[in-house]
């Protein structure tokens, strides 16, 4: 009676704790055998981040692998601009030749005489009372020295002196060099390089006087032709600048002045 009362109470406990047991132990059954969501996202965030890092470092690795290749391209440009610079710009010694040496004719040197031969003294002969005989004295004439002939140097032309001074000489020395040529020796190439310098200096009337003085003595001077042209056209006289460019055109079609020979007929038409 007794046990009965003590185990009626508690029979629905321990009922209640086998239930809640037999509940725990199946929750806890079935959370074993499946995989909880917070580890699955763990998981997938760390793949993604191996994955990123592995981009990373592919990207890092092109990037240098460019940087080396760009470098070393222009490591070897450096090189061979360098290299072809200084094969360029090298530069070659020359040698200066040595100058020609002057030829001297110089008198050959006098030869010095020789001292006299003295005579050797006479030894008497112990049973001769005559003397040996005196040897001759030997003199050596010296040869006279022969004096250079100087060798005659020809006169340079005049109009050379006028054509080295228009090449070499100011403005002013080229017009008095040139005149005291044409009037030591009159030639057309003399007065034709007058006519020039001096319509350089604006004075046309008298460069066109020299220009025609030029062509008195040829008539085949186109330069000269030209000034005189010049001179004419800037007088008025239309008749002998058009004939002065003809002139000119029909010796030097190709000339220098051609172009304003042209231009000078059409202006003048």
């Amino acid at each position: 009676m007794f046990a009965f009362l003590i185990s009626a109470p508690l029979g629905p406990h321990i009922n209640g704790m086998e239930t809640n047991a037999t509940e725990t132990s199946t929750a806890s059954a079935s959370n074993t055998g499946r995989t909880p969501a917070g580890s699955v996202n763990e998981a997938v965030q760390a793949s993604l981040q191996a994955l990123a890092a592995a981009r990373r470092a592919q990207r890092n690795r092109v990037r240098r692998d460019r940087l080396l290749t760009l470098a070393c391209a222009g490591l070897t440009m450096a090189a061979v601009w360098g290299i072809s610079t200084r094969f360029r710009n090298k530069e070659t010694v020359k040698v200066p030749s040595p100058p020609a040496a002057e030829v001297v004719a110089a008198a050959p040197a006098p030869v010095a005489e020789p001292a006299p031969v003295a005579a050797p003294a006479p030894v008497a002969a112990p049973s001769e009372s005559a003397s040996a005989p005196v040897p001759a004295r030997v003199e050596t004439v010296a040869p006279e020295p022969v004096a250079a002939q100087a060798v005659p140097v020809a006169p340079t032309p005049i109009g050379t002196d006028c054509a080295s001074a228009a090449k070499t000489q100011t403005s002013k020395q080229i017009i008095e060099t040139c005149t005291a040529a044409f009037e030591a020796h009159p030639e057309a190439a003399t007065a034709l390089v007058l006519a020039k310098e001096i319509y350089r200096h604006g004075q046309i009337n008298e460069a066109a006087a020299w220009a025609q003085k030029a062509l008195e003595l040829n008539a085949e001077l186109p330069e000269a032709y030209v000034i005189v042209a010049y001179a004419a056209e800037h007088e008025g006289n239309l008749d002998a600048a058009a004939s002065a460019y003809r002139q000119y055109l029909a010796l030097a079609p190709r000339g220098w002045h051609a172009r304003k020979a042209r231009q000078g007929l059409r202006r003048l038409r």
